[in-house]
């Protein structure tokens, strides 16, 4: 072995796990120094994510340590397939693992992170024709706020972790309580709303716009509400607009859109325009003026009511009619 290959040598065994491959806990500690420096000068900041397996004991007691070996050697290839390149994994000890996120936009970006990687986590292991599945649980702090120093940043997000152990299956929570109770809230409204996507409880609510010195209809706006939720739609679209659900909304805003229409014209009534809002999300979406076509061309077509929109009951026909009209006015 020459000088150089010896040194590489040691410099791995000194700084990397010799199972899977990823940082050890001193190599970790060490870039989380460097990023808390760098955080420093930049203003900047960061996460540690503290993830410690649910279940796996059970693999080395059902088949022993080497196939518990090959279950981490698996999980650690999954969680460097799914954080960044900027990031750091590393195995702590055991089967704890820590990732370094350097930078990240906000929250909710930590919130992504830590779902894609539970969602990985937990899907089932295959070994010696055996399958296995654990679950992962995260604890997550934040620089500068949460420490400014790798052993506090750590502890925090062990701390943060047993908080999320309290939670049934994969789990993830913040150190700081106040984000937990934020992100609880975001996590509650995003499963909320993709159970009203499925069971068409979003509809849109219309409101008639009334020129005054003609007395006439003129056009309505329509509001997307969410029928039988205590959320606003400042509560959830910004949600939607996060996650994507908002692109599932233009179905609803075309279908309900063109109902009214049609509803005003068999009460006499001739709409000039229906004023319906668009996400920018949705309006940068590749594509989406040929969407807004379909949709328009499916709901208009020949025959097509309201109630036979898809999967949308008939009881969820717009809430305006144009005999209550008088109660909105604008002017001329």
């Amino acid at each position: 072995m020459t000088h150089s290959n010896r040194e590489r040598t040691l410099f791995r065994q000194a700084n990397y796990d010799a199972l899977t491959g990823l940082l050890n806990r001193q190599a970790f500690t060490d870039r989380l120094h460097r990023a808390l420096q760098s955080a420093k000068r930049n203003n900047g900041r960061g996460a540690v994510l503290f993830t410690d397996l649910d279940r796996f004991k059970q693999v080395n007691d059902t088949q022993g340590h080497k196939a518990g070996d090959q279950l981490l050697s698996i999980v650690a290839s999954r969680l460097e397939a799914n954080t960044r390149d900027a990031d750091s994994v590393a195995r702590l000890g055991g089967d704890e693992f820590g990732i370094l996120i350097g930078k990240y936009t906000d929250e909710t970006e930590l919130v992504r992170i830590c779902k894609r990687i539970m969602e990985e986590v937990s899907r089932p292991i295959t070994i010696n024709r055996i399958e296995h599945t654990v679950d992962a649980s995260i604890g997550v702090s934040i620089f500068p706020k949460d420490g400014t120093d790798p052993r506090g940043l750590l502890m925090r997000a062990d701390a943060a972790m047993y908080k999320a152990k309290e939670q049934v299956g994969s789990a993830f929570a913040f150190f700081d309580d106040t984000l937990n109770n934020r992100t609880k809230r975001r996590v509650q409204i995003e499963t909320q709303l993709r159970q009203a996507l499925r069971e068409n409880e979003l509809y849109l609510s219309f409101q008639p716009i009334l020129n005054l010195k003609t007395e006439a209809i003129e056009c309505v706006e329509g509001l997307m509400r969410w029928r039988g939720s205590r959320w606003m739609p400042d509560d959830f679209i910004p949600v939607a607009e996060e996650t994507g659900l908002i692109h599932d909304f233009t179905g609803v805003l075309i279908g309900d859109a063109i109902a009214c229409i049609a509803q005003c014209a068999a009460a006499g009534v001739a709409l000039s325009r229906v004023a319906i809002s668009v996400s920018s999300r949705q309006l940068i979406n590749e594509g989406i003026a040929h969407e807004l076509l379909d949709h328009i061309t499916e709901s208009a077509s020949p025959g097509t009511s309201r109630s036979r929109l898809p999967n949308r009951p008939s009881s969820m026909m717009p809430n305006w009619s144009p005999e209550n009209s008088r109660s909105y006015a604008t002017p001329a």
